[in-house]
C-alpha cells in the first residue's frame, strides 16, 4: 500500500518545493522524432536485458539533452529504517550510483509517500543527503509501483541556472516509468527463478521443483503481460517483424511476429503473415528496403513517409530499429498534423505579408525588469518594414532599446511594462524628444503575463501635431484679422438657419444678434433660390460656399457683395458651423460692364480644375485617348493636338526648362514604373503659364508586357500659388484617413469581441480586411464627379468566391451609383452575407444556389432614389430550430443595426425553410441617377441621323 505518514525529515522538503510552477510554466513542443526512437530502443532492451533497462532510461534522458543528472531510486526491501538505493544513475552524478540513503531523508522518500510528482528548487538548501556536487538547481520526481506496491522513483535534474523543467518534461518521466516498473518486475520474477540447488533427492523434491517452475512460468507470463499492456498503452502502432531469408540467405519478407493494441486495431490479426503479401505497397514505398537495411546495417532509420496502401492512407511518423534478426518498428499517424502544419504555414504567411506590407510601424517587444520588478528596458523580437520608417532606427532586431537610444524617456518603460503586468490594452498620443517625433501608439500585452511581450501599433503623427500648431497659429492671426477688417465675418450654423456676426461693418444693417430670418431680410426673393442653392451644394459636398450676390440695404438700397463661407468639420466629418467673410463689392459692381455682368459667380474658392485623363502607345506614346479637359488647361483644341507626331506637339508646349525632364518620364512609365512627375506648360492662345502634375502608369497586357501607358494630368496651377488651396487639399486626406482608420480600428474591435481566438480573429479579420481591400480599390479607380456602382460593388464581391461564383445568379439595372460615404460599411455588410452562404447557406451545399436582385426607385426631385437589393438563398438544408447556432452572427448585426444607424438603410433578415432572405433598401447618389436620366432622354428625343 502506499505509504500514508509523513516523516518528521520531510518537513524542510516542502520549503523548497515548487510543484505547482509547472502547471504555470509555458510547454514546450514535444520531440516526437526523439521520444519514438528513445521508446523503440527500450521495448527491445526490456524484451532481451530487463535488468539493464533502468540504467538504459537513465543514460537516454541525459543523452537527450533533458537533464544534468538522471536516475532511479529503488526502496530496499525488508529494512527497519527504511532505506532508499540509487539504482541507476547517469549525467554528473553517474559516480554516485548503487549508494543508499535514509528514507525519510531522501526528497524520493517523500515523492512515494504522497505517490504524486514533486518539483523541488534547490533542495540541498534543506536537505543534507541531497547535498552532492555539483549541486542540483531543479529536481523534478515521478513515483511509480508495481502493482500495488511502491518501488521508487524517475529523477531529473538540472545544474544549469537557466533551465528549467516544465510539463512536458512530466509528461515524458511519466511514460518512461512504466518501462521502468515493468523492468522491476521482470528482474524480480527473473531473481526468483534462478536454480536454487537441490533440496534433497530427485524423488522428493520434484513435485516441489514443478511447482516452484510453474509459479516462475507464471511471473513471467504476467511480466509478458505487463510488456504487452504496455506496449498497447502506445498511441503509436509498435510492431515487430522478423526477417525471411532464401537459400542464399538473402532477406526477401519479413514477417509479424507482434502487435501492440493500435497496431491490431488498424491491421487486424497479422501475426505470423508475410509483410509482402499483406502489403504490396511497402515495396514500391520503400518501407521493405529500410527494413533490409537496418536489419543489413544494425543502424537505426527514423522518417516521415507518405503510404497509401489498404487500411493505412496517409502520413506516418516511422522509427525502425534493429531485434535479432528483424525489426522493431514504432509508426505514428500524422496526416491531420501535416494537413493542420500546411495550414499553419499558409495563415503565417498571410500573417506575414500584412505585417510586412501595413503602413503603420509594427513591433513586438520583450519587456525587462530589474529586481525591484520595475521595468527598465525593452527588447524588439520582431519589427515589420515601416519600422524603420515610422522611429528612424534601423537593425533593430534583437536588440534593446536602452542599446539603440540611451536617452529614451522613461515614460514609455513605465507604460509599456504596466500593459505586460495587467494585459489591459492601451491607446495614447505621446510625444519623444530623443526621437523627435510624436506617435499615436495603441499597445497590447501578447501571449502569457509571464513571456511579459508587448505588442505595438503605432505611427508617425508628426506632420498632424505641426498641422494642429499651424492651425492655432492661423486661428490667431485670423482673430487679428477680424478684428481689423472693414468686412462682415459672420458664422453660421450647421444648416445656414442662424446668422451670427462676430466683428465688422462694412455693411450699416449687420445685426447684432443671431437672426434666423436672415434670407428674407437680406436676400431679394428672385436671388434667394440661387443663394439656398449654392448653401445646398456646399453642405452636401462640405466644401468652401462663395457667391457674389445683391443685399438689401438698411435703407432699402441694393448693394452688391462677395460672401465666403468655409466649414469646421467635427472628428466624424460631421460640419459644426460656418465661418464667412462678405465683402462689400457695390462699388465695383457699379463700374462693371455687360460682359462682366454675365460672370456674377466666383468659382468656388480652392476648387481645382478638371483633370486630364490620357492613354498612350507604350511603343510610339501616340495618344490613344484624350479628354476635353486638355483643351481647357492647355489652350490649344485636342484636333491640332492628335495630329502629327504626339509626343513632339506636346513637348513643344512644355516650358524649355521642364521639357527634358517630362519626356524622360514617359521613358521610365514605358520601362515599367508608376511616375509622378510636374512641369510648366504654355498657352499657346493667351501664353498663360500653368503648371501640370502628371502621374503615369504602365499598362500590361495578359502576358504582362507593357503595351500602353496611362495616366491622369492635374492643374495645379492654384496648387502652386495658394497656401489655402493645399489647407483644402490637406484636411480632405485627413478627413478620408480619418474614414477608413475608422471603419478598420471599428471592424477590428468587432471582430476581436466576436472571435474564440487569435486564429479565428486572424481568419475572420483578414476576409474583412480583404472585402475593404475590394472596396478601396473601386474607390481608387474613380475619376472626379464619379460613383462606384453597385453591380460593380457586387461582382467584385462575388468574383472573389473563385468556384462557386457559378451558383450564383444576378439581375438588376447597372451603374447604379452609390454615396461614396457608404461604400465601406455597405460592402462589408455584403461580405457578411457572402461569408455565411459560403460557410453554411446556398455556397456551402451543392444542391442550393444564390440570386441576388436590384432595383432602383426614383423618388420625388428633392428626395434621393432608393436602392432595394434582394438576396435570396434557395434550396439550403437549414439546420433544426433546436439545434447549435452557425456563426456568430456578426452579419446578422452589422445588417440589422449598423446599416440603419449609420446609413439610415430599411433592411430585414430572415431564416427562410429554404435558406436566408435578406432585404436591403438605402438611400443612393440621386443626383448622378438623375442626370443620367436627363441625358438618356435628351437621346432618346433627338431626331435620327439620316445618313444612318
Amino acid at each position: 500500500m502506499t505509504p500514508t505518514v509523513v516523516p518528521v525529515g520531510f518537513a524542510g522538503l516542502d520549503e523548497v518545493s515548487i510543484t505547482d510552477a509547472l502547471v504555470a510554466r509555458p510547454v514546450r513542443p514535444p520531440d516526437y522524432e526523439a521520444q519514438a526512437h528513445a521508446l523503440a530502443e527500450l521495448a527491445r532492451e526490456l524484451a532481451v536485458s530487463p535488468d539493464t533497462v533502468l540504467q538504459r532510461i537513465a543514460d537516454l534522458l541525459v543523452g537527450m539533452g533533458l537533464a544534468g543528472s538522471a536516475g532511479i531510486s529503488i526502496l530496499e526491501p525488508g529494512e527497519a529504517p527504511k532505506r532508499v538505493r540509487r539504482a541507476a544513475i547517469a549525467g554528473s552524478w553517474a559516480a554516485h550510483r548503487g549508494g543508499t540513503i535514509p528514507f525519510a531523508e531522501s526528497p524520493c522518500g517523500l515523492a512515494v509517500t504522497r505517490n504524486t510528482p514533486l518539483l523541488f528548487s534547490r533542495p540541498h538548501a534543506r536537505l543534507a543527503a541531497a547535498s552532492v556536487e555539483p549541486p542540483l538547481q531543479e529536481l523534478l520526481m515521478v513515483p511509480f509501483h508495481a502493482g500495488d506496491e511502491p518501488v521508487g522513483t524517475l529523477w531529473v535534474g538540472t545544474h544549469d541556472l537557466d533551465y528549467t523543467f516544465d510539463g512536458e518534461d512530466l509528461r515524458l518521466l511519466t511514460r518512461l516509468t512504466h518501462f521502468a516498473s515493468a523492468a522491476c518486475v521482470m528482474t524480480r520474477a527473473l531473481d526468483e527463478a534462478r536454480p536454487q540447488g537441490l533440496r534433497g533427492t530427485e524423488a522428493w523434491h520434484r513435485a516441489d521443483l514443478e511447482r516452484e517452475v510453474s509459479e516462475r512460468m507464471a511471473g513471467l507470463q504476467r511480466s509478458r503481460d505487463l510488456l504487452q499492456t504496455t506496449l498497447d498503452s502506445s498511441m503509436d502502432m509498435i510492431q515487430v517483424f522478423e526477417a525471411v531469408r532464401d537459400a542464399s540467405g538473402e532477406i526477401v519478407d519479413f514477417r509479424w511476429r507482434l502487435n501492440n493494441h493500435t497496431a491490431e486495431r488498424t491491421l487486424g490479426e497479422v501475426r505470423g503473415q508475410s509483410l509482402v503479401e499483406r502489403s504490396p505497397g511497402v515495396v514500391r514505398d520503400g518501407i521493405f528496403d529500410v527494413f533490409r537495411q537496418v536489419v543489413e546495417t544494425g543502424l537505426p532509420s527514423v522518417a516521415e513517409r507518405r503510404h497509401a496502401h489498404g487500411r493505412c492512407d496517409g502520413w506516418f511518423h516511422q522509427s525502425v530499429v534493429k531485434l535479432g534478426d528483424g525489426v522493431a518498428t514504432t509508426t505514428r499517424e500524422m496526416t491531420a498534423w501535416k494537413e493542420a502544419h500546411a495550414k499553419l504555414e499558409e495563415s503565417e504567411a498571410k500573417y506575414r505579408h500584412l505585417f510586412n506590407s501595413i503602413d503603420e510601424g509594427v513591433c513586438i517587444v520583450e519587456m525587462m525588469f530589474d529586481d525591484r520588478q520595475r521595468p527598465v528596458d525593452y527588447r524588439f523580437l520582431s519589427v515589420n518594414p515601416a519600422f524603420d520608417q515610422q522611429t528612424g532606427l534601423g537593425d533593430a532586431t534583437g536588440r534593446t532599446m536602452r542599446d539603440l537610444l540611451p536617452e529614451l524617456e522613461a515614460n514609455w518603460f513605465e507604460t509599456f511594462g504596466r500593459i505586460a503586468r495587467n494585459g489591459v490594452a492601451e491607446r495614447f498620443e505621446r510625444r519623444s524628444i530623443a526621437l523627435g517625433r510624436w506617435y499615436e501608439v495603441y499597445a497590447f500585452r501578447v501571449g502569457t503575463a509571464e513571456q511579459r511581450q508587448v505588442a505595438l501599433l503605432f505611427k508617425d503623427i508628426q506632420p498632424r501635431k505641426r498641422a494642429e500648431a499651424a492651425l492655432r497659429e492661423s486661428e490667431e492671426r485670423f482673430r487679428a484679422f477680424v478684428t481689423a477688417s472693414s468686412d462682415v465675418v459672420y458664422r453660421m450654423t450647421p444648416d445656414w438657419s442662424e446668422l451670427q456676426w462676430l466683428e465688422g461693418r462694412a455693411f450699416k444693417n449687420v445685426p447684432d444678434q443671431p437672426s434666423r430670418t436672415w434670407l428674407d431680410r437680406y436676400i431679394r426673393p428672385e436671388d434667394q433660390a440661387e443663394v439656398r442653392a449654392a448653401i445646398d451644394r456646399a453642405m452636401a459636398t462640405r466644401s468652401i460656399f462663395e457667391l457674389e450676390h445683391a443685399v438689401i440695404r438698411s435703407d432699402g438700397s441694393l448693394g452688391w457683395c462677395v460672401s465666403r463661407a468655409v466649414p469646421t468639420l467635427t472628428d466624424t466629418g460631421e460640419i459644426r458651423e460656418w465661418l464667412g467673410a462678405a465683402s462689400d463689392v457695390t462699388a465695383r459692381r457699379s463700374a462693371e460692364t455687360a460682359l462682366r455682368e454675365s460672370e456674377e459667380r466666383l468659382s468656388q474658392f480652392g476648387e481645382a480644375s478638371s483633370d486630364v485623363l490620357w492613354m498612350r502607345d507604350a511603343a510610339t506614346f501616340q495618344w490613344i485617348y484624350l479628354t476635353p479637359a486638355f483643351e481647357t488647361i492647355y489652350g490649344l483644341d485636342r484636333t491640332s493636338a492628335l495630329a502629327g507626331d504626339h509626343l513632339v506637339s506636346w513637348a513643344e508646349l512644355i516650358v524649355p526648362d521642364d521639357r527634358e525632364r517630362a519626356v524622360e518620364s514617359l521613358h521610365r512609365v514605358r520601362a515599367g514604373e508608376r511616375v509622378t512627375f510636374e512641369y510648366r506648360v504654355g498657352r499657346p492662345g493667351d501664353g498663360g503659364i500653368r503648371w501640370i502634375r502628371d502621374t503615369g502608369f504602365p499598362m500590361r497586357d495578359a502576358a504582362g508586357a507593357v503595351c500602353w501607358i496611362g495616366g491622369v494630368g492635374r492643374d495645379i496651377t492654384e496648387e502652386k500659388e495658394t497656401a489655402e488651396h493645399m489647407s483644402v487639399l490637406v484636411a480632405e486626406l485627413q478627413h478620408r484617413t480619418r474614414n477608413l482608420m475608422g471603419v478598420v480600428r471599428a471592424t477590428a474591435d468587432k471582430t476581436l469581441r466576436n472571435s474564440s481566438g487569435l486564429d479565428d480573429f486572424r481568419e475572420r479579420y483578414g476576409t474583412r480586411l480583404a472585402a475593404l481591400a475590394r472596396v478601396q480599390g473601386l474607390l481608387s479607380r474613380l475619376g472626379e464627379g464619379e460613383r462606384v456602382s453597385f453591380d460593380e460593388l457586387i461582382r467584385s464581391e462575388v468574383a472573389a468566391l473563385d468556384d462557386e461564383a457559378s451558383r450564383v445568379s444576378l439581375s438588376g439595372p447597372k451603374a447604379v451609383p452609390l454615396r461614396s460615404s457608404t461604400v465601406q460599411i455597405f460592402a462589408l455588410a455584403l461580405h457578411e452575407l457572402a461569408t455565411n452562404a459560403l460557410k453554411y447557406g446556398a455556397l456551402a451545399q451543392p444542391q442550393a444556389h444564390l440570386e441576388i436582385r436590384w432595383h432602383v426607385e426614383l423618388a420625388e426631385p428633392e428626395r434621393a432614389p432608393w436602392l432595394h437589393v434582394d438576396w435570396r438563398e434557395r434550396g439550403v438544408r437549414m439546420p433544426a430550430r433546436d439545434g447549435p447556432p452557425q456563426g456568430r452572427g456578426s452579419g446578422r448585426e452589422l445588417i440589422e443595426r449598423a446599416l440603419p444607424y449609420q446609413l439610415g438603410a430599411r433592411t430585414t433578415f430572415v431564416m427562410e425553410p429554404d435558406g436566408v432572405h435578406c432585404t436591403i433598401a438605402l438611400p443612393v447618389s440621386g443626383h448622378t441617377i438623375r442626370e443620367r436620366a436627363k441625358a438618356a432622354s435628351r437621346r432618346s428625343s433627338e431626331p435620327a441621323d439620316p445618313g444612318g
